[in-house]
């Protein structure tokens, strides 16, 4: 026999050699036609049509396989030089060794080992795929021109190369191997390990990649990262690069292109370099703002902490309870500040650390601001001009901040920091910016005067009563008791969907009406959703304040339902009774209370309103756990 051979029905052969040095120069398996152990030598083709197999062949120097559309080929082993083709076939548990070539033009490979090279490629129309193809040392992937694989395992040494539209989906970069991702190429759901690197160049795109402890993600200029998660290693946006929606659960990212609305959890870090901007950060952990770096409309959440160093910029920034930005000597802050909640810090190293025009809005009672140019002696003052605009100085060094809103001297506390001996500012009032409706929408409780008119909640529905007197009742910490002195907090949403609408704080004794029962704050500290607050969280002064109406009623504070002042207490403890005596003199006519029953400890509270309470408080965690 010579040239070509064609096995079909149920012919077969074995261990024949194919080659122009042998008689068969072209093997062809075609409908039922099978080969085994086929010796495919230079010169020489085995062809696998439609229904043809062939299994265990050797294709060395100058060889060619040629898997066609239907036709099948399993556990082919390729040599140096040699050639298999799969055009629209389906191709098995092949072995490529170095200097080896798989081409997957169309059709279909699984389970490729590549010591050489494979290319899976396509026209757009048909296209080549692979899947699970495991690439060692010394071997490439190149997937291009639509081509697709899914699952490649890449070893110690072993490259995968995606580009002109080619994709990669599930790929598991290990120890020493490495996934590069260029010119319009992409990548989906890749996994870094320890020691492996994804490579995303000019025009590359990635998405859903997880970088493992000691793995790296690579973001060259022009490429393209989203949804990355790291739960360890490094995410390196480079110059011109950018990355969007990464999470980071561990590790570390360096940004010096551009990044949007990356999550940094507790323990994670994130450095933002000469040239980086962080945009829309969710900052848990640690985010660092270098000289020419910035941080851009950034929130800084509970544990949260934010340094803006030397030749740094933060814009725009939310600060809420629990969170820190830091504005070291040099950096600035410019746009405006927001302080969420209670417990935000804000810590200025510098007087010109604040841009101008820069506002501060929401500093209430709990937050603190620290002034680290200053030192808390004898040799400093402060002042409020226009009620906003605060200012403090020793003489040689002064701060001025504006702030958003009206506030007087008795709003503001001064404490020294124990820490280094610089001056603490403090929001005194527990309830300045808690929000009471009246006729006039809802308006902060520290801008009530005598005859507002309040919105009240009885049987008939909603009315309106002129209030008679705002008390202000002045505690110091260091005299208090903690559990009859120290503010509840009601997060916002604890009470029932939307209420309380932001978080609210409260007197211990101070009762809201729920299921019927006027149920007192302190009663309801369940120590996830509703907490009782810590003497660190404290100032060393805060103040209550107390509504009076004509009679005991309900008002609305932040939508719940809570009781106005009645004075079962003397009203003469309160630091401006002399306000109420000018008014309506010393003796004043009793009020009547609420007919309602009232709950003074957690051991009266009904169990059907406990179980429900504390199915917000579990609503809030595992929406909070969601929003992480």
């Amino acid at each position: 026999m010579s040239g070509a051979q064609t096995l079909s029905g149920s012919m077969s052969a074995v261990n024949i050699s194919v080659g122009s040095a042998y008689e068969v120069q072209e093997l062809i398996l075609v409908s039922g036609g099978a080969a085994y152990g086929t010796y495919v030598h230079g010169g020489g083709t085995q062809t696998i049509e439609a229904g043809g197999s062939a299994s265990g062949a050797t294709v060395s120097a100058g060889g060619l396989q040629l898997v066609a559309e239907g036709g099948s080929a399993s556990a082919t082993e390729i040599l140096s030089g040699g050639i298999e083709q799969v055009q629209g076939g389906a191709s098995l548990g092949a072995m490529v060794r170095g200097g080896g070539l798989q081409q997957v033009l169309e059709g279909h490979a699984s389970g490729t080992t590549v010591f050489g090279s494979q290319t899976v490629t396509g026209d757009g129309t048909t296209n080549g795929s692979a899947t699970d193809t495991t690439v060692s040392a010394g071997g490439l992937q190149l997937v291009e021109r639509f081509g697709e694989t899914a699952g490649t395992g890449i070893a110690s040494g072993g490259t995968q190369l995606v580009r002109e539209d080619g994709y990669a989906s599930g790929t598991i970069v290990a120890d020493g191997g490495l996934q590069r991702i260029e010119d319009y190429g992409g990548a989906e759901g890749t996994t870094i390990g320890s020691g492996g690197i994804q490579k995303v160049g000019d025009l590359g795109f990635v998405a859903y990649a997880t970088v493992e402890s000691g793995g790296l993600q690579d973001v060259a200029s022009g490429g393209t990262a989203i949804l990355t998660t790291l739960t360890g290693g490094r995410q390196e946006v480079l110059a011109g690069g950018s990355a969007a929606g990464t999470e980071l659960g561990a590790g570390t990212q360096y940004v010096a292109g551009f990044t949007v609305a990356t999550f940094i959890d507790a323990g994670a870090t994130q450095y933002v370099l000469d040239g980086g901007t962080a945009y829309q950060n969710i900052v848990e952990g640690v985010s660092y703002i270098s000289a020419g770096g910035l941080a851009g409309q950034n929130a800084i959440g509970h544990g949260g902490l934010q340094v803006i160093l030397s030749g740094g910029i933060g814009s725009d920034t939310k600060i809420y309870s629990g969170g820190t930005q830091v504005i070291q000597a040099g950096g600035i802050a410019q746009g405006w500040i927001d302080m969420i909640g209670t417990g935000a810090t804000l810590q200025l190293g510098a007087a010109d650390a604040l841009a101008d025009g820069l506002v501060i809005s929401g500093f209430s009672y709990g937050d603190r601001i620290d002034l680290q140019g200053l030192s808390y002696d004898s040799s400093w003052s402060w002042s409020l001009l226009s009620g906003s605009t605060l200012q403090v100085t020793d003489g040689a060094t002064t701060y001025n901040m504006t702030l958003d809103g009206s506030y007087t001297e008795d709003q503001l506390d001064f404490s020294r920091d124990s820490g280094d001996g610089s001056i603490m500012m403090t929001a005194t009032c527990y309830a300045s910016g808690t929000r009471i409706m009246t006729i006039s929408g809802a308006i902060p409780v520290e801008a009530l005067r005598p005859g507002d008119h309040v919105t009240t909640i009885g049987a008939c529905g909603s009315a309106w009563q002129p209030m008679r007197w705002l008390g202000v009742q002045t505690v110091m910490k260091r005299f208090a008791d903690p559990l009859q002195a120290y503010p509840v907090r009601i997060r916002a949403g604890a009470l029932a969907e939307g209420l309380p609408s932001r978080d609210l704080l409260l007197s211990p004794d101070h009762a809201i009406r729920l299921d019927g029962l006027l149920v007192q704050a302190g009663a309801l500290v369940n120590g996830r959703s509703i907490v009782r607050l810590a003497a660190a969280e404290l100032p060393e002064r805060f103040s209550y304040y107390h509504i009076e109406l004509p009679e005991h009623a309900l008002v609305l504070a932040e939508g719940v339902e809570g009781e106005s002042f009645v004075d079962n207490v003397t009203r003469r403890r309160f630091d401006n009774f002399s306000e109420f005596a000018a008014l309506h003199g010393e003796a004043a006519l009793p009020i009547p209370e609420l007919p309602l029953p009232r709950v003074k400890s957690a051991r009266q509270l009904p169990a059907a309103l406990r179980v429900r309470l504390a199915a917000r408080a579990a609503a809030l965690a595992g929406g909070a756990a969601a929003a992480a």
